[in-house]
């Protein structure tokens, strides 16, 4: 009795099988977004897909049971150019939520206490099953590079005032999903540290995420510039509007 192919294995030969001339990357792309489920990173899915078009020589080759998607190598001679652009990354929200409570620019220390608490009432009068934090959750007013009044909120009081708000979230919403993106004003941190302490970039202690004790709350903390979405609906920050403006104005042309 022959051995049963893993799912993964299955849903990789299934997407060369109805996508036989997609390039390797953008098939591996496809597949990656389409099902997040099976997967925990686009590279291997991409080494995959590699592996059965046979591009890894020939020695690779005789090892391939399935061989009838191994594509002719071709010999280049040149190559692109190093690229320093940076892509934002493309996360896809669980489709097994239903209702998913978004909202943003609380600007803590600044933030609206009452406003929050009907906010929440209202998660959970709609019995949300997630949750998604829009960006801008901090102000981080002495980061900014504009004129400061001194006598005004501090950063490490900052810090500690969102751990307190994503200590009270997680409290009030046992057992379903958090979700975490940074908007600007949270980048003000890193582009603080850019300026003024480069050094300190690289040092994990320094990151944002691990400041604010994300992993304590199992929140999920989303990287800074992320295009998220749920379902069909793009979700982005205040900040993104005029990129998406421009983006939309060159398509009409």
């Amino acid at each position: 009795m022959g051995r049963v192919p893993k799912p993964e294995t299955k849903i990789i030969l299934d997407y060369i099988e109805r996508f036989p001339n997609a390039p390797a990357r953008t098939l591996s792309r496809k597949i990656f977004e389409e099902n997040k489920a099976f997967f925990d990173s686009f590279e291997k899915i991409y080494s995959r897909v590699r592996y059965y078009f046979g591009v890894h020589g020939n020695n690779h080759r005789s090892t391939i049971k399935t061989n009838r998607f191994i594509r002719e190598s071709r010999q280049f001679t040149k190559s692109l150019p190093e690229s320093h652009i940076e892509k934002r990354q493309r996360i896809k929200l669980p489709s097994g939520m239903k209702k998913l409570g978004i909202f943003g620019d609380v600007h803590i220390p600044y933030h609206d206490n009452e406003a929050l608490e009907t906010m929440f009432d209202k998660f959970e009068e709609e019995n949300v099953d997630g949750i998604y934090i829009n960006g801008d959750l901090l102000d981080f007013y002495a980061l900014s590079f504009h004129e400061k009044d001194p006598r005004k909120a501090r950063f490490k009081q900052e810090i500690e005032a969102g751990r307190e708000f994503l200590e009270y979230i997680r409290e009030r919403f046992l057992g379903i999903p958090i979700y975490f993106i940074p908007g600007n004003h949270e980048n003000r941190f890193e582009r603080y540290l850019r300026s003024k302490a480069v050094e300190l970039l690289d040092v994990d202690e320094f990151r944002l995420d691990v400041l604010l004790q994300v992993g304590a709350t199992r929140i999920e903390y989303l990287p800074f510039r992320s295009r998220v979405s749920f379902g069909n609906y793009l979700i982005e920050h205040g900040d993104k509007i005029p990129e998406l403006v421009e983006l939309s104005q060159q398509g009409q042309h």
